[in-house]
Parts: C-alpha cells; structure tokens; sequence
C-alpha cells in the first residue's frame, strides 16, 4: 500500500472505531437517533451521529494514543446495574482488523470508503434489533447501562 493511501487507511480505521463505538454506546442509552442529511458531506461514512463526548475521552485513554491494530480486537462492554447497584456484563462487541482479508487492489478512497459507510450504517441498525435496545428503551428509569 503506498504512503498516501496507508495513511487515508489509518485515517479511516481511526474514525470507523470511533463512530462504531460511539453508535454501540448510543444504543444502550435509550434513546432514539435522528440523523439528519448534511449537503456540506462533512459527517464521516455520511452518518450524522453527534459523539459523546465521555464515551470520545474513554475510547482514546484505553487506546492510548494509538490505532486498532490487527489481532488486537477493540472491544465495547455493556454492562447492566439494576436498581439494587448490581452490575452484569449484558453484552460484549468486538471490532477486529483481519488483515488476511485485505484486498490489496481496493482503492482507499474509492472503494473502500464506501464499505466502511455500509458497514457503520449496517451497526447502526443492528445495534438496534438486539434484545438489549429493547430492554434499554423499556427499562430507562430502573436500570443503567454503562
């Protein structure tokens, strides 16, 4: 991969985990989205989610300052505290770099840009038709997702 296209790579890598993340997060909060159309084009993978800011410092202090790396997956625990103050892993998502699958004659910008679009759009949705939204939207006032 040439220099310019690795670092579009890179770029695009950081800003899919942080969008990922931010939407799996989102969804244990709640609430619904309502994304709007943007015709500047300034919203990454053309989702206008807006971050969260806690979840935006998390994020960076457990990736100390670094980029996913293959074989090292970046992984959002959901956990569930009842009224009680007991707290339960509900959930586990992991996002992992499996460079085996790498097409080398994929242009960064062209191609693979647009999948990663896909791709953030498809968690979107998913994130969503799970059992856990579903007890997050009903449960808001007796249990806390963190």
């Amino acid at each position: 991969m040439a220099s310019q296209e690795r670092r579009e790579f890179d770029k695009y890598l950081k800003f899919l985990t942080f969008k990922a993340v931010q939407v799996i997060v989102q969804s244990r909060q709640g609430g619904k989205i309502a994304t709007r159309s943007n015709p500047h084009g300034n919203d990454w993978f053309n989702l206008s989610i807006l971050d969260d800011k806690q979840v935006t410092v998390e994020l960076k202090r457990s990736l100390e300052g670094r980029l996913p790396e293959a074989g090292q997956p970046v992984c959002v625990e959901i956990l569930m505290e009842t009224s009680e103050g007991d707290s339960i892993v509900l959930e586990v998502w992991s996002i992992e770099l499996d460079p085996s699958r790498r097409d080398v004659s994929v242009s960064v910008a062209h191609v693979l840009y647009p999948r990663l679009s896909l791709m953030l759009r498809s968690l979107v949705v998913l994130s969503r038709t799970t059992p856990a939204y579903r007890l997050s939207r009903s449960h808001e006032d007796t249990l806390k997702f963190t």
